[in-house]
């Protein structure tokens, strides 16, 4: 019998920051003066789980172990407009298969500027894939 798992990780960034990635990205400390002030609002995925599921890949994952890193563009309505993969499981047609069911499945709940506008924005998910 052969077990199949997905695990999924992520982080989000607006878009503006994931293209600048030699820059670090701090969290500001709260403090009573940032308290009272708004803070940009980070883009959610919505289960990112179900994206990609061991239904998925029935056959093909029997004995393997592989890892695809993806970056997410996310428009300002939540939907997936982009996928690119930065980190090869080594197989193409797992990473091919990975962008493809995360721009079909994948929702986000939307990214937000200090003003309350919805704003594009970019997440970096990890789907390891085992069987």
């Amino acid at each position: 019998m052969s077990w199949f798992s997905i695990a999924v990780a992520f982080v989000a960034v607006p878009s503006a920051l994931a293209q600048d990635a030699e820059q670090p990205i701090s969290r500001p400390q709260q403090t009573e003066s940032t308290a009272k002030r708004k803070i940009p609002v980070r883009a959610k995925p919505i289960p990112p789980v179900d994206w990609v599921t061991p239904r998925d890949f029935p056959n093909e994952a029997a004995g393997t172990n592989l890892e695809v890193g993806v970056r997410i563009d996310v428009d300002t309505t939540g939907k997936v407009v982009g996928c690119t993969v930065i980190k090869s499981s080594g197989s193409s047609f797992h990473d091919r298969k990975t962008c493809d069911l995360v721009s079909a499945r994948g929702r986000y709940e939307i990214a937000r500027s200090a003003d309350g506008r919805a704003i594009p924005s970019a997440s970096f998910l990890r789907f390891r894939i085992t069987g």
